[in-house]
């Protein structure tokens, strides 16, 4: 995103932060996303097509405010494979 752009966000009074990613830094999470796409899909049949768990640990699991400054991909990809992943159902 250009310097332009992240004025715009603060004159319209948006408070963001705008991270700017390294080639190399987005080249290895690209390789790690498809890495543990392709470990997911390939494991998939030994998952269960539904996670026992009650609608309210599930309820508990996501509440947490939102975060209020922007999350680097390792945090984001991190919380999705503890908190959403796992609690998928799971078909292929």
């Amino acid at each position: 995103m250009s310097v332009e752009s992240t004025d715009a966000f603060i004159k319209a009074g948006l408070n963001y932060k705008i991270i700017i990613m390294e080639y190399n830094d987005f080249r290895q999470a690209g390789h790690y996303l498809i890495d543990y796409i392709a470990d997911y899909l390939q494991k998939i049949n030994d998952k269960p097509l539904f996670k026992e768990v009650s609608p309210s640990f599930l309820n508990e699991l996501f509440e947490e405010p939102l975060p209020g400054n922007p999350q680097s991909l390792d945090v984001i990809q991190k919380v999705l494979e503890e908190k959403l992943v796992p609690y998928c159902t799971h078909v292929n």
